[in-house]
């Protein structure tokens, strides 16, 4: 469960950095947090690939994915 702190009044979630992707069949990505809970996500299922996710599409380069360890989370170089 995300950490849950209060400044000046407003909750804040804290996320956890991804720290581990690798990606899987069908637009599936494995992902590994800070705080070692993994599981496998269906992208396909939560972005559509249009606009500037358009180039996702393409399983090579879908399966070019990194993490950011700056931002904690998962990127695509251009």
């Amino acid at each position: 469960m995300p950490e849950i702190s209060r400044f000046f009044g407003i909750i804040i979630t804290m996320l956890k950095d991804i720290i581990a992707v690798q990606p899987k069949e069908n637009y599936q990505l494995h992902i590994r947090f800070e705080d070692d809970v993994e599981g496998v996500i269906d992208i396909s299922k939560i972005v559509k690939f249009t606009g500037v996710f358009a180039p996702l599409q393409d399983k090579e380069y879908f399966a070019t994915v990194c993490v950011n360890p700056e931002y904690g989370t998962i990127q695509w170089q251009p």
